[in-house]
């Protein structure tokens, strides 16, 4: 007699579980290694509010090594800023492995280091980095309570919300959408967010008092779309991987097509949640403004609201494929260029036109700086090909900069002036190549105008005219401390001053082997304007205009 059997049920799904410390310390290892391959520190240091708490305390450590300068106290914020940016990318990391398991979310964290504006807030301290870092830990807390359906890692999700705002007050709206849609997901039993939200919120109030001023309001018609999509600052032309992002979290809305008999209904509760702090964080900044504000790569104050959008990068490279490669590579390779090639000095020249500023908004030159395309920063500083390495030494116990610039050769010749917009030196004898403007620096009329500290030109003296000692002439007008300084990649960059006022001539010897390098920069280094007429590096016994070829 037969026996009938049954086919075996499958067994149900298994939730991916978390990545565990290893994978999760190598997540974060790579991003700091990468973040900090360029060792100089680019744009403006913010160190007002609580995240100066954290910044002087983190000094306190360093000044326990090292000798501390104003160079060394941009390194060591340098370095603080990128060890929260890859600790952000390691939460990141964890929520997704979470979420979809370890092989789609292999690079979703260094995605959010290296190709979103996180890398740029990296580069210099400030609250960006710090505030980025407290969210993804809030989105790994919502993606464990929501893969547990337990409310408890969701009301702890309220304590880095809260050192968030207390490190960058403009993520207090990303922060309240937050606990808002705790407390609607899980009502009674999520309350307890408002007090684990209490000692970040104490802590901005705490924090007000030494803060910098809020940033001016953009008066312009249409901040918000000049903050999201404008040549000059957009964020996704910064990082246009995000998009990959929106889609993916479009995706997450809608019922899948097909699930297995044991996969419950996927929730809505992080889409729906994430998607809209995103967009009350943009709103926000649109409103309050300082997006734009100083030197920074892309817009400022935004970095918090990518993790939140990069959680989905999963689904969207399900949905767009090839496209979704293609975005992030050039998402990695936008951040490296800026990472390589930016000093400010796009920001110097057009930030009175830049938008999000007064300046921006009364006129057209405003709207032609926020919306040309061909002098966008990222084309600018292309065009340029001007990158500069740097990594950091020791001089003693003090901490130094050692940076080498690279452009290219073009003319050589031996004096300078400032005909063109574009300066190339002449004449037969070549002691000058490689010539390049740093910063704020600009010829008009005739004229190298410098206006601010850091402005100022650069060049190379070639190899042949090394062993030769030569005398560097500048001539012009105004009033301030010009500096000469001599590099070299293996050594801090040694400068000489001079104070200027009026009509002068400096006259400053140049002898290669007793300098401090080859590569020379003629930097403003107080004081100003000054407008430089002529620059010549010629022998002592010769004139400034020897056999000068046109």
């Amino acid at each position: 007699m037969g026996v009938r059997s049954h086919v075996a049920s499958p067994l149900p799904r298994v939730r991916p579980a978390g990545p565990g410390a290893f994978a999760t310390t190598v997540v974060v290892l790579v991003a700091l290694v990468l973040l900090l391959a360029n060792g100089r520190p680019v744009g403006t240091a913010d160190v007002s509010g609580a995240a100066s708490w954290l910044f002087r305390g983190g000094l306190a450590l360093a000044g326990l090594a090292f000798q501390l300068d104003p160079t060394g106290e941009a390194l060591v914020g340098k370095a603080l800023a990128a060890l929260f940016a890859a600790l952000a990318a390691g939460a990141l990391f964890a929520a997704v492995v979470r979420r979809h398991g370890r092989a789609e979310a292999r690079w979703t964290g260094w995605l959010l280091a290296l190709g979103t504006t996180l890398a740029a807030a990296a580069q210099a301290w400030s609250g960006e980095a710090a505030a980025a870092c407290a969210v993804a830990v809030a989105v790994l807390l919502l993606v464990r309570a929501e893969a547990e359906e337990d409310p408890g890692p969701a009301v702890r999700a309220g304590l880095p919300l809260g050192l968030a705002v207390a490190l960058q007050p403009t993520t207090a709206a990303l922060a309240l959408v937050l606990v808002g849609a705790v407390l609607v997901r899980w009502r009674g039993r999520g309350l307890l967010v408002l007090a684990w939200v209490a000692p970040g919120a104490l802590l901005a109030l705490a924090g007000l008092g030494g803060s910098a001023p809020l940033p001016t309001a953009a008066m312009g018609p249409v901040p918000g779309l000049a903050l999201v999509v404008s040549p000059a600052k957009g964020a996704l032309v910064f990082a246009p991987v995000a998009l990959v992002g929106i889609v993916g979290l479009l995706r997450a809305l809608r019922p899948p097509a097909r699930r297995l008999w044991d996969q419950p209904q996927p929730g809505r509760f992080l889409p729906i949640a994430c998607g809209l702090a995103v967009v009350a964080h943009f709103a926000c900044l649109a409103v309050v403004g300082g997006w734009a504000a100083g030197d920074f790569w892309g817009p400022r104050l935004v970095s918090p609201a990518w993790p939140l959008l990069l959680l989905f990068l999963p689904e969207g490279f399900a949905v767009l494929g090839i496209g979704a490669s293609l975005l992030a590579l050039v998402s990695v390779a936008v951040q490296a260029l800026g990472a390589v090639t930016y000093d400010g000095r796009w920001d110097r020249l057009y930030r009175a036109a830049a938008p999000g500023s007064r300046e921006a908004d009364r006129g057209p030159a405003g709207d032609r700086a926020t919306w040309d395309v061909e002098r966008s920063p990222i084309l600018f500083q292309a065009h340029e090909r001007v990158a500069r390495m740097a990594r950091p030494g020791l001089e003693g116990r003090r901490l130094v900069v050692r940076e080498r610039v690279v452009a290219p050769s073009g003319n050589s010749g031996s004096f300078l002036s400032f005909a063109k917009a574009a300066p190339a030196p002449t004449g037969v004898d070549a002691t000058m190549s490689a010539v390049r403007l740093e910063a704020g620096a600009r010829a008009v009329a005739g004229r190298l105008e410098l206006r601010a500290p850091g402005d100022g030109l650069g060049f190379l003296v070639p190899v042949g005219a090394r062993p030769r000692r030569l005398e560097i002439r500048i001539a012009g007008r105004g009033t301030g401390t010009l500096g000469l300084g001599e590099s070299e990649f293996r050594t801090e960059t040694r400068w000489r001053e001079r104070a200027v006022s009026g009509s002068f001539r400096v006259k400053l010897a140049y002898y290669h082997p007793e300098s401090g390098g080859p590569d020379l920069r003629v930097t403003l280094r107080s004081g100003g304007p000054i407008a430089i007429e002529s620059i010549a590096l010629v022998p002592p016994t010769e004139p400034d205009d020897v056999l000068r070829l046109p």
